[in-house]
């Protein structure tokens, strides 16, 4: 359900799917001009984990690979905000990949969204004080998903999505 929603939320979108993981990309990301550094890219991405294990070099050149595909510039900065999928997700999936050199990796700047699919838990980080109201958002969300149109769930998960990256985008 969260990662049908995510889906629909970054569309439209490119995905390279493995064993261990589905990587979902927008197909359009636009770049931004910043002063006196050229431009950079800003845009989110989707992550879901369909095993315990975590292949971050995988993962980073399963993305490389799309960036080529979308036709991104190897040279420009990119601000990335990760949504990740796991049954297992939480602060200790959070601690072993937002790890030093996975938050800074080549040209990318990665901040990172842990989402427990089974029970709906979020995390931005060991004892962030969003880390509950996110959750509780988001359980309230699935639990009343019957009592709307599709269109109005929609909404509220998008306008949840972009609050999660409201939240770690403007954080040092």
């Amino acid at each position: 359900m969260i990662e049908k929603a995510l889906l629909e939320y970054l569309q439209p979108v490119l995905q390279k799917n493995t064993q261990l993981f589905s990587l979902s990309c927008p197909e359009w990301i636009l770049s931004k001009k910043r002063f006196l550094l050229g431009k950079e890219y800003v845009f989110s991405i989707m992550l879901v984990l369909h095993t315990d294990l975590i292949p971050m070099e995988m993962l980073f050149q399963e993305l490389d690979k799309l960036f080529k595909e979308i036709g991104l510039n190897p040279k420009c900065q990119k601000k990335i905000q990760w949504f990740v999928l796991s049954p297992r997700g939480g602060i200790y999936l959070y601690e072993s990949i937002a790890i030093k050199e996975h938050k800074k990796n080549k040209k990318m700047r990665n901040r990172f969204i842990i989402i427990n699919t089974e029970n709906a838990s979020v995390s931005f980080g060991p004892g962030h004080k969003k880390n509950t109201t996110a959750s509780q958002k988001l359980f309230s969300l699935i639990q009343n998903s019957r009592f709307f149109r599709r269109e109005e769930w929609l909404s509220k998960m998008f306008d949840f999505f972009s609050i999660c990256e409201d939240t770690i985008v403007h954080e040092r």
